[in-house]
């Protein structure tokens, strides 16, 4: 019999639903509208059997302890109920994280084929028409979800979608005049220009044929501004007038790039792209820049590094590669934050990952207007910018948090240019042993191979989209233009390329990033034959021309030799990542596409080479004067009341700690320390990953780049970007050898000849620096589209300054109290210029101090102004006093350092003290404090600070030595599509010299799902320590974390491997984070054994705050005599990692009762960062095996959180080993 599809309402038991209590205050805040009841439900439309239907509600749509739950007449009932109701899903051709979740976890626990759709329905008191629709225009991005009627039900979710063969061909295309080129253009929203398509139009007169819909798609995308950066190739007439000091400036620097041009015996025309890339070649040319890496397959800027590499107590020098990348998401963010935001990270970590590299760290740079304005005053045609902030934070993070990136640096620039289109920076650096990169020459019968996520309608036209200006209708126009992220797929990628047996098979690589197959496979080599219908599609019924552009995410094609093809399909099943063939390359010099048997589009590469037509300008230069922002001084202390408020001051800690920091136990500075963790760092530093052994090499990235200076003046907005991004790398200390940069770029559209003035003028500051001190700019990226209506953006030239350091050098920024307040000044000419030999000297004897000792903190003065960049790094550790003459200006490339020797180079200009004065004057600390730390709480909650209150619970009375000891200790650790911290897990039981098993479960089909089961109860009967680590399993959906791992656990022959391993091993469990959170829904937790979980049983749920926690956590330690515990402090402060958005420990009285009563309760929070019930942070079962815990522990090593002090290694680990020593 058919199943037939059953509706379900679930939503979160009042104490536990945070969401509609967030929702509720926003929309009486922000629209001011009342609203007496708001509850949130998560619908889900199931086609499944009857007799399936309650195991799906209580094992995977809902828990009994956390869920209100709905079903059938229920659901109903329910909504008839509804006084007033919105019910919101996802545009068809979305992808819906939810409904895979669903999907996954019912394929794991049922044998019959279900189905699912998801919908978000909001039920409200009794509202009018008016107000109902003000809520819907909040609430509901038409970019990639609707409206839809509440009640209407689906008979069926099997929609039948056939093969879509539709290719148009453009009869009379040949033909047509040239007006009716200009009309086509118009017609089909191309991103190419007239002249671009007369080109076209001639080449397929050659070929005396008409081009169809798919070819004319292919070139438009080719030659996008986004993939071929067509308006940094265009030709410049230029002509420099001076009028002005800075004018002279500007015209001696052209001079240098005219003269290096000449030196080089460059023919070819002047364009902006030259600007950026003269000096690595000029350097290449007199063999000054042999640490870059050359290659035809331009993954990201690469350079060779020596990385110290400690193995068995030997230090050794290893070959390596270090790959960053910047990337933006400024249109797709624009128009849908959460996937705008969380694909600009995706795309950035997809460059270096295509070549090779496994990618640990990652860096945000974002522009927004005022967030703090009113929702009324939000132009038409575009989101309020409050929302776009939070949604972009959110989607950015989320899909960080869950592939296992630490986010090291983060930072949101105001400026009301940015309303015209946000800025979405982002930028990663990667890694990867010399000798598993191979690039090698492909030849006629390599074949590609596709893998990765599945190819869907979401990001068809984003290449074209992102370059084009915003337009009033673009966020109803545009949704198929954004993509959609799914992390845990491309950790799997990540994990697949790591192997260097994997990364070792492959030719080339390329992502699909802008351009999707056409791009992706077609840049691999000039001659391919590509068969669409072998593209595996997220659902039937894609054209030939949307499978050919589609920009769906997590996806690779690999180019290898054919008789590769078995071995590598072989590493991919092992790593649940699905591959097909797709392509394979030819000496035709053609791009050709089929499906089946059918021609879908055919190509000559001499044409697709030509990017287009020629584009020349004539650039109007623009005079500029010297800002009075960089001259005007102030000495009012007063003034700091308000300045501090201002929201490029003021502290984003809230917005920060959304971002996990620690993943990958890398992590050498945290974004916030001090002994409040409220100073920034100026600098991501990261030690550089490595499988085997201790990596004591760190590599450092900073950016530079002011808004206001650059508004003002373009020279020295690109000027002092280089020289701000240099300052901090020496601020944690880096030497100045070997410093590398990569350039993002943002403006307006170069519409008019004025407005070409303006990147070339950053791009000749910018030159100025970077040829002075040999530091050339090896990459970049530039959007050239920052328009809306009569807005622009602020000319931006971001400065990315990327090296490496011995971990012993690096020091943090924030002031310790221990020594003198000093200024390092920088030597200004007339023109606000530096006077750059007495800089570099200045730096090489600032470096020299650090080193010895003399300088034990550094800040790079940035836009703030000093007393700002004083306040913010002494915040928490000490109160001082200050005397100077120009508190709120910038001082670019001056340092402040906090000084313990004199030294001739360094003024005094203050002291640390108790009371805060400044030239004379008292300020209030109190009031500076609160205005700093909490004037964004209304848009980025704060999380709790609950203090803990003493608990006394009796003492554990069981067995510290196993009764069944053993030579060598096996620790078998689960992983699945979603886990991110088994890595770090293994090295820690490694290190203290456990045999350490990763078992990752594969679920692409049931074959692979029976065949993980098999292996894992069999790892897991073999083992003396099992181990579920943290992470986001199957994306913590639906709706809650660790739902596909608890019925892995519950699996019949898992359940009876693990109560073997406790019985027959004496065994220990240990869940960190998401491995505690399955521990809690299998009933290992609290109660030892595995069973079904009750409505009064403890749980773990939604962090109060409804966001994500990343920080360093004081715990207690409650109970230090189990095999885990044993011998703690129970007086000690222990300080540990925690990053997770689900870590609220809810139990009620009589269980809690039970934890005191039997000991169980293992560690408590000092201060209560989730809301978390008597500040609980992790338990143990009654006979003290199995420990569940949220804080990353394993996330602990030596050399790492410089800035975070007092950390001491819990002792967990180790005690675990030794439980079972003979």
């Amino acid at each position: 019999m058919k199943n037939s599809v059953k509706r379900i309402y679930v939503r979160k038991k009042d104490r536990f639903d945070y969401k509609s209590k967030e929702v509720r205050k926003e929309i009486e805040n922000l629209l001011k509208i009342k609203i007496d009841k708001l509850n949130i439900y998560n619908r889900y439309d199931l086609e499944i059997s009857d007799e399936n239907l309650d195991k799906a509600i209580n094992n995977v749509l809902s828990e009994r302890n956390l869920d209100y739950v709905y079903a059938k007449d229920e659901a109903k009932k329910l909504e008839d109920s509804f006084e007033s109701a919105l019910a919101v899903e996802y545009l068809p051709g979305q992808f819906d994280q939810r409904r895979q979740g669903v999907i996954d976890t019912l394929n794991l626990i049922l044998d019959e084929k279900t189905d699912c759709k998801t919908a978000t329905v909001y039920e409200f008191s009794k509202l009018n028409e008016n107000d109902l629709k003000k809520i819907e225009n909040y609430l509901v991005n038409p970019v990639d979800s609707h409206k839809i009627d509440l009640k209407e039900m689906p008979e069926s979710l099997d929609i039948k979608r056939e093969k879509n063969l539709e290719n148009e061909i453009y009869n009379g295309f040949i033909a047509y005049s040239d007006e009716e080129i200009s009309n086509f253009v118009k017609d089909h929203d191309l991103a190419m220009d007239d002249n671009d398509l007369k080109m076209v139009r001639d080449y397929f007169k050659k070929e005396n044929r008409n081009p169809n819909e798919t070819e004319i798609k292919i070139l438009d995308t080719y030659w996008s501004d986004h993939c071929r950066h067509t308006t940094f190739n265009t030709n410049l007439d230029i002509d420099i007038k001076v009028k002005t000091s800075l004018d002279k400036a500007i015209k001696n620097s052209f001079d240098k790039y005219l003269k290096m041009r000449d030196e080089l015996e460059i023919k070819k025309p002047i364009n902006l792209m030259s600007f950026g890339t003269i000096l690595s070649k000029y350097m290449r040319s007199r063999n000054e820049f042999d640490d870059l890496e050359v290659s035809s397959e331009i993954n990201a800027c690469s350079v060779y590094v020596k990385v110290r590499v400690e193995k068995d107590g030997k230090e050794n020098l290893e070959d390596y590669l270090l790959m960053f990348k910047n990337e933006t998401h400024n249109h797709p963010t624009e128009i849908e934050p959460f996937g705008g935001a969380s694909t600009c990270l995706g795309g950035a970590i997809r460059d270096p990952l295509s070549g090779r590299s496994y990618v640990y760290q990652g860096m945000r740079i974002t522009g927004a207007g005022n967030i703090l304005e009113d929702v009324d005053k939000t132009m038409e045609g575009k989101l309020p910018q409050r929302k776009i902030s939070k949604l972009a934070a959110k989607g950015y993070s989320s899909y960080g948090n869950q592939i296992g990136l630490a986010t090291g640096f983060v930072k949101e620039i105001f400026h009301e240019g940015y309303k015209a289109k946000r800025m979405e920076c982002g930028a990663v650096i990667a890694a990867a042993p010399k000798e598993n990169v191979k690039r090698l020459s492909p030849k006629a019968g390599d074949i590609v191979l596709l893998i990765g996520g599945r190819t869907g309608r979401d990001g068809i036209g984003g290449a074209t989209g992102s370059s084009k200006s915003h337009k009033v209708t673009s966020i109803k126009t545009e949704s198929a233009q954004v993509q959609k992220g799914n992390a845990p797929e491309e950790r799997k990628l990540q994990r697949l390329f790591r192997r260097s047996e994997v990364s070792k098979l492959i030719k080339k690589c390329n992502d699909f990033g802008a351009g999707g197959v056409s791009v992706a496979i077609g840049e691999l080599y000039d001659g391919i034959d590509i068969d669409l219908s072998k593209v595996k599609l997220k659902y039937a019924g894609l054209k030939p021309s949307e499978i050919a552009i589609s920009e769906s995410q997590e996806r690779m094609a690999v180019l290898i030799d054919k008789n590769d093809r078995e071995e590598f399909e072989k590493y991919c099943r092992e790593e649940n990542v699905e591959a097909s063939l797709v392509g394979k390359v030819t000496d035709t010099n053609r791009m050709r596409m089929f499906y089946d048997d059918k021609k879908i589009a055919d190509i000559s590469y001499d044409f697709i080479n030509t990017n287009g037509a020629d584009r020349s300008a004539k650039v109007e230069f623009v005079s500029e004067d010297v800002p009075k922002y960089l001259t005007e001084k102030s000495s009012d202390p007063k003034y700091f009341y308000e300045k501090i408020k201002d929201l490029n001051v003021i502290s984003q800690r809230n917005l920060i700690e959304i971002f996990d920091s620690t993943i990958g136990q890398n992590t050498v500075l945290q974004p916030l320390g001090g002994k409040k963790q409220v100073n920034p760092s100026q600098a991501m530093v990261a030690r550089i990953p490595v499988l085997d052994g201790v990596s004591k090499t760190a590599s450092i990235m900073t950016y530079g780049f002011d808004p206001f200076i650059s508004e003002k003046s373009q020279y020295l907005g690109g000027y002092y970007a280089v020289i701000e991004s240099i300052a901090k790398l020496v601020s944690v200390g880096s030497d100045l050898e070997k410093i590398r940069l990569s350039f993002q770029e943002f403006y307006e559209k170069m519409d008019n000849s004025k407005a070409w003035s303006k990147p070339l003028k950053s791009l000749l500051g910018a030159f100025e620096v970077t040829n002075f001190f040999k530091k050339p700019p090896i990459g970049g990226k530039d959007s050239m589209s920052g328009n809306f209506e009569d807005l622009k953006v602020p000319p931006t030239l971001i400065s990315f300054a990327t090296t490496t350091e011995d971990i012993e050098n690096i020091k943090s920024n924030d002031l310790k109290g221990k020594g003198k307040i000093g200024l390092i000044r920088a030597k200004y000419n007339s023109d606000m210029t530096l006077d750059l030999d007495h800089y570099k000297n200045l730096l090489e004897k600032l470096i020299k101090a650090m080193r010895e000792g003399k300088i034990i903190s550094s800040i790079a003065l940035d836009n703030k102004g000093i007393l700002a960049n004083i306040y913010e790094q002494a915040l928490g550790n000490s109160n001082f006093t200050l005397d100077f003459d120009n508190l709120y200006n910038p001082l670019f490339g001056s340092f402040v350092v906090e000084y313990v020797e004199d030294l001739d180079f360094v003024e005094k200009i203050g002291e640390f003290s108790d009371e805060l004065i400044v030239n004379g004057e008292k300020l209030d600390t109190e009031k500076l404090e609160k205005s700093y730390l909490n004037e964004l709480d209304q848009i980025f909650s704060p999380k709790e600070e609950i203090s803990y209150e003493k608990i006394d619970q009796k003492d554990m009375e069981v067995s510290l030595k196993s009764k069944k000891p053993v030579d060598k200790v096996k620790v078998s650790i689960l992983a699945v599509t979603g886990t991110n911290c088994e890595w770090d897990t293994r090295k820690v039981f490694e290190k203290y010299g456990a045999e350490v098993e990763i078992n990752l479960f594969k679920n692409l089909d049931k074959t692979a799902i029976e065949e993980s089961i098999e292996n894992l109860a069999k790892s897991i009967k073999s083992s003396q320590i099992f181990a579920i680590p943290g992470g986001f399993s199957m994306a913590d959906e639906p709706d809650g974390s660790g739902k596909f791992l608890a019925n892995i656990i519950r699996n019949e022959k898992i359940k009876d491997a693990i109560e073997y391993m406790l019985d027959k091993n004496d065994g220990l469990i240990i869940g960190i984070c998401n491995g505690f959170q399955t521990l809690i829904k299998t009933g290992l937790l609290p109660y030892g054994k595995i069973k079904e979980i009750e409505e009064d049983d403890p749980s773990l749920t939604y962090n109060t705050n409804d966001r994500h926690i990343s920080t360093f956590v004081d715990t207690k330690i409650l109970n230090n005599k189990s095999p885990w515990t044993r011998g703690l402090d129970l007086d000690k402060i222990y300080k540990i990692p925690i990053s997770h958005g689900e870590g609220r420990f809810i139990v009620n009285e009589e269980k809690y009762k039970d934890l005191l009563e039997n000991g169980q309760i293992f560690s408590v929070y000092d201060t209560n960062p989730n809301g978390s019930d008597y500040n609980i942070e992790g338990i143990l079962s009654k006979d003290g095996k199995i420990l569940g815990r949220m804080g990353h522990v394993e996330r602990l090593d030596s050399d790492l959180y410089k800035n975070i002090y007092d950390i001491e290694e819990q002792k967990i680990f180790e005690n675990a080993i030794n439980y079972f020593k003979k």
